[in-house]
């Protein structure tokens, strides 16, 4: 549930222009990736 909340959730700012730049839309790409692996205990 988590893991997809957290993908939808920024599905959805990215789908609508709200996560920033090309460059910050991929830095938080990797921040949201990052943190669902953490939340299914995948390293």
């Amino acid at each position: 549930m988590i893991a997809w909340s957290m993908v939808h959730g920024f599905a959805g700012l990215a789908a609508q222009g709200a996560t920033g730049t090309v460059q910050e839309t991929n830095s938080s790409k990797r921040d949201v990736l990052m943190a669902v692996l953490k939340s299914l205990d995948i390293k």
